[in-house]
């Protein structure tokens, strides 16, 4: 009987330390996607100050005001509908339950999850005001920012993010037994290209800035209003990305997982230097037909677009740093070809063609990813 009630003091010990640590585990893991989303949020600044600095003065309220107009009405349209299209119980297509967050309780962890994917959800809606500033109502916008956080951006998540998702399911190859899925780490399609794609449909439809070409139908050249907000937006942004793509990897509790994240910042930091290093030097010594000098702009784009580019590489985390940065310098090789300039800054492109190319790289760097990526799978 002695031995009995000590084995069961030892077990019920045993069963309460577990139900402790499970409770810190999960404490510890939705504080950090919660203070992650915080800070990807404050991307939204970013975004802000380097559009502001990249037009005319006669335009800064204009781009501020649709920045935060992302904010707030993706805020409300994501809470109301948007999450529920893209994580609701429904069909491959489209979610269907967690309207207004009907169903979640108001101390369920799936708050932390909709505060994430929400700030997910305006980052892709933002990429469309810097393509299209200066020219571009601003009633039109907000029509655009509540369709993209409302509609297009939660079908596309939830097609390659939910688990219902016809991308995410994937096809069942039989022959080979195993099942053919699409995979999307961090955002690098259902964020980055859903903005790409409609800043790309907006430039078309509203074509080129009033006073951008002369009477020749040469570029005349616009000065921007400070370089200061541009940089500063720009250092925001690439701290910002460091949580948008560590938050990215899975949750805490798993061992070594902290190492994964320390690693994905490593690889973030590289792919951003190699990004602007590469551009910066194409900007300078191959973009002749542009008068080819060094530009802090150009630079500081390419900082983010090297960024962009990295995510769909961070799904394997044996992507090391020296890989990082051969990949960067890979792309820019590629770019050398491309009739366009290294930026998706508005002062840079400015024709419908080149915002295709723009658009077209980002696809391009997509699937070179797929391609990196079973490399080091092998």
């Amino acid at each position: 009987l002695r031995h009995y009630l000590h084995t069961s003091r030892c077990v019920c010990r045993v069963e309460v330390w577990n139900s402790i640590y499970a409770i810190m585990t999960f404490n510890e893991e939705d504080s950090f996607f919660t203070v992650a989303a915080a800070v990807v949020f404050f991307m939204q600044a970013g975004f802000a100050f380097l559009e502001a600095g990249s037009v005319r003065f006669k335009n800064t309220t204009s781009i501020l005001f649709k920045n935060v107009a992302d904010a707030i009405i993706g805020c409300v349209v994501y809470w109301a509908f948007g999450y529920a299209f893209a994580f609701g119980n429904g069909n491959g297509f489209i979610g269907s339950h967690h309207f207004f967050l009907s169903g979640i309780g108001l101390h369920s962890r799936e708050i932390v999850r909709w505060m994430l994917q929400y700030v997910y959800a305006i980052t892709a809606a933002t990429i469309v005001s810097g393509a299209m500033a200066e020219r571009t109502d601003f009633r039109s916008y907000l029509v655009y920012s509540f369709l993209s956080t409302g509609w297009v951006q939660p079908v596309v998540a939830h097609w390659g993010w939910s688990d219902q998702g016809w991308l995410y399911s994937g096809v069942y190859v039989e022959s080979h037994n195993f099942t053919v899925r699409y995979e999307d780490f961090a955002g690098s399609s259902v964020v980055h290209v859903v903005g790409g794609t409609a800043a790309l449909v907006g430039a078309a439809l509203v074509g080129p800035r009033i006073g951008r070409f002369d009477d020749d139908g040469k570029i005349v050249r616009v000065s921007s209003y400070t370089t200061t907000m541009s940089t500063l937006g720009g250092f925001i942004l690439i701290f910002g990305f460091f949580f948008f793509n560590m938050a990215s990897h899975g949750s805490l509790p798993q061992s070594g997982d902290a190492t994964v994240r320390g690693l994905i910042a490593a690889n973030c930091m590289l792919a951003s230097s190699g990004g602007a290093i590469t551009t910066s030097l194409t900007k300078r010594y191959v973009d002749r037909k542009h008068g080819g000098h060094w530009s802090l702009v150009v630079a500081i784009n390419g900082c983010i677009t090297g960024l962009v580019r990295l995510l769909e590489l961070l799904q394997q985390t044996m992507f090391d740093g020296w890989s990082a940065s051969v990949y960067e310098f890979a792309i820019a090789l590629v770019r050398l070809f491309l009739p366009c300039y290294l930026s998706t800054t508005p002062d840079a492109a400015i024709t419908q063609e080149q915002y295709a190319m723009i658009l077209l790289i980002r696809r391009e760097c997509i699937v070179l990813g797929v391609v990196v990526r079973v490399i080091t799978i092998n």
